[in-house]
């Protein structure tokens, strides 16, 4: 009995040093990011190259090669359950667009509808519902504007710093083609002062297009 604990004691000991040594985590992210290339892009039969530590982005990199070669590395993290892609994949993602659009049904913004939850309203933050009933639909990222209605036009709020920056993540609609997002407005605009506004979010679409959501009013 004592030997068998030992024994358990000695296999915990490992993992737990593979684990947090980056063994583990990067093959989790390996298998990981296999399986999602091979998905969402399997026209363009993107190979395993690598995944590596990055100090600068506290995350790893993996890297891919599609079939005619091009060179493709997204941010995956988090660091011990690397599980999500990020930086990165907006350009696979175009790349994809471009090459195979073709082969699908091209988007069309008029499909779509973003609705802001009115009881989800405030001046640091809200709530968004995203409806894509498009065939092929658009890559849904984190990045979004916020403009408001001044004189009876639309103007863009200025973003609070010059060094704020977007992470590359795309996110999946659910089985009703419906992604629920919630936008932290403070950090990007500061607080919104009374007025009347609108979200906008960029697709992409052989070239970004913008599309907005219904008005809403800050009291």
């Amino acid at each position: 009995m004592k030997k068998n604990l030992i024994i358990i004691g000695i296999l915990v000991l490992v993992i737990i040093v593979l684990w947090f040594g980056g063994v583990i985590p990067k093959q989790i992210g390996k298998i990981y990011g296999i399986k999602y290339m091979k998905n969402n892009f399997p026209e363009m039969q993107l190979d395993y190259v690598n995944i590596e530590w990055n100090k600068y982005y506290g995350d790893y990199i993996i890297t891919f090669k599609d079939k005619e070669n091009g060179s493709y590395s997204c941010v995956i993290g988090p660091k011990y359950f690397p599980i999500s892609i990020g930086q990165g994949l907006n350009v696979i993602m175009e790349n994809y667009q471009e090459k195979y659009s073709s082969n699908t049904t091209t988007p069309c913004p008029e499909n779509v509808t973003i609705t802001v939850v009115e009881d989800t309203i405030s001046r640091n933050e809200l709530i968004i519902k995203i409806a894509d009933n498009n065939e092929d639909k658009y890559g849904w990222g984190v990045e979004f504007r916020v403009q408001e209605k001044v004189d009876n036009e639309w103007k863009d709020l200025d973003y609070i710093s010059d060094d704020l920056t977007w992470i590359d993540i795309a996110y999946k609609l659910n089985a009703d083609n419906q992604l629920t997002q919630k936008l932290n407005i403070e950090k990007y605009y500061g607080k919104l002062n009374n007025g009347i506004y609108r979200i906008v979010k960029p697709v992409y679409d052989n070239g970004y297009v913008d599309i907005y959501s219904n008005e809403f009013e800050i009291k």
